[in-house]
């Protein structure tokens, strides 16, 4: 069969199109003058991510405070403190951190004292003024695990050993180095070596003790997800501060302890039942020369259904014959043992406190929260006195929270009154 110019032509077509078709590309016809190929996509470089991933942040809080201590003069307080920054996006795995801090007091400092020892006849509110270099971090990722380098924070668990004090205006950082892995399937392993505390009062604090603490420190710390069971931690805290001042040779100590943590939703009811305890064990170390053995211990049981919530718990830091008592050196303190902050160092009789509390999301979606302790001394069973915390947080969008927040102890024994009343303004961008 003779094939003509017109048939040549079709066959020369449709052995292009197919051509096309079996190489995956969509032929677009223009008569007879072929296919248009779509272009490439451009791929992203890892630098410019590296670039667009990185943000400025500024985040500050304007506050005020009132304090009153039986035997000292009544304190107040209005302070803002900002803290500007910028964390970068990750480059083979490596990001960093720079944040500086300025804390202004805006009232009169001679109605208020700031920093604790130093013999005023005000009570203290613990937010001096303050400019530092408040973080600065290496930070890579990758292998299943997270390592931070520099002048970080850093939090454990709910803070009740190891913690940042984000309470206060000037918040807890350390010089150290911290290393996480989860290459193990429900398992945290976490390993921090601290080289010096930064503590909350800041560059212009009167001594070097209150500024900081020069430290030699390890924390080993497990958390294994049990699933049904729980959380189950294991930690190691062991502490050794160098300044020759009384808290830090105090502070020195070795903490080994256990804790459970978990809940449970009851049948139908969508109740949710919540456990926690923990025992530790603590002896003294380093320039530490009491050569005491103290314990502790925390239960706690509570219900969450909606916005409801509420529960019962107990906490003891028992003492060694009355001479020296279970410490808590590195913890965001405030959180526990009452908003008055009457104890956030154990005294040298141990402490024990009994707690409920009632929580609710109402109109407004104004959270609150109303604490009740009752103290009493380990050592003596002493009592210390009760106190009221009532706290109640809005958040009014994604940059503005206000906060009001109210603690009353009604002091026994040796231990005064105290009365504290914080209102206050978070935002961040």
């Amino acid at each position: 069969m003779r094939i003509n110019s017109a048939m040549k032509t079709h066959i020369k077509i449709l052995t292009a199109a197919a051509v096309l078709a079996l190489s995956g590309a969509a032929p677009s016809f223009a008569g007879e003058k072929g296919v248009v190929v779509p272009e490439a996509k451009k791929e992203t470089s890892v630098f410019s991510t590296f670039i667009k991933d990185s943000r400025p942040f500024v985040n500050g809080r304007l506050r005020y405070g009132w304090a009153g201590i039986d035997g000292s003069d009544d304190s107040y307080l209005l302070s803002l403190r900002n803290r500007f920054g910028i964390e970068t996006g990750k480059l083979a795995g490596f990001s960093f951190l720079v944040e500086g801090e300025h804390t202004w007091l805006l009232t009169d400092t001679d109605k208020v004292n700031t920093f604790p020892g130093t013999g005023s006849k005000q009570s203290i509110i613990a937010d001096p003024e303050n400019l530092q270099l408040n973080r600065l971090q290496m930070a890579y990722d990758g292998f299943d695990s997270h390592l931070v380098a520099g002048r970080q924070k850093i939090t454990i668990d709910d803070h009740r050993f190891i913690g940042d004090i984000g309470w206060r205006q000037n918040d807890q950082t350390f010089d150290a180095a911290l290393f996480q892995n989860q290459s193990i399937e429900n398992l945290k392993l976490t390993y921090a070596y601290i080289n010096r505390v930064n503590r909350i009062f800041g560059e212009m604090a009167p001594n070097d003790g209150l500024t900081r603490f020069d430290s030699d420190s390890h924390l080993f710390h497990l958390e294994y997800d049990a699933q049904n069971i729980g959380k189950i931690r294991a930690f190691s805290y062991l502490l050794d501060f160098g300044n020759e001042s009384a808290l830090a040779n105090k502070w020195s100590t070795n903490t080994y302890g256990l804790e459970l943590q978990g809940a449970k939703e009851l049948g139908a009811s969508k109740i949710n039942f919540t456990y926690l305890a923990t025992a530790a064990f603590q002896e003294s170390a380093g320039a530490n020369t009491s050569n005491s053995n103290t314990a502790y211990y925390r239960a706690e049981l509570g219900l969450k259904k909606d916005k409801l919530n509420g529960g019962i718990g107990a906490e003891f830091l028992t003492s060694d014959s009355g001479q020296a008592a279970f410490q808590t050196p590195l913890s965001t303190a405030h959180k526990f043992n009452g908003f008055a902050d009457a104890f956030l160092i154990t005294p040298d009789t141990g402490l024990r406190d009994y707690y409920i509390w009632l929580g609710a999301t109402c109109p407004l979606e104004i959270k609150h929260k109303l604490i009740l302790h009752y103290f009493t001394s380990d050592y003596g069973s002493d009592a210390l006195g009760f106190e009221a915390d009532y706290v109640a947080v809005r958040k009014i969008n994604d940059h503005f929270t206000a906060l009001l927040k109210l603690a009353f102890l009604n002091g026994r024994g040796s231990q005064p009154d105290i009365s504290r009343v914080t209102l206050q303004m978070d935002y961040s961008f």
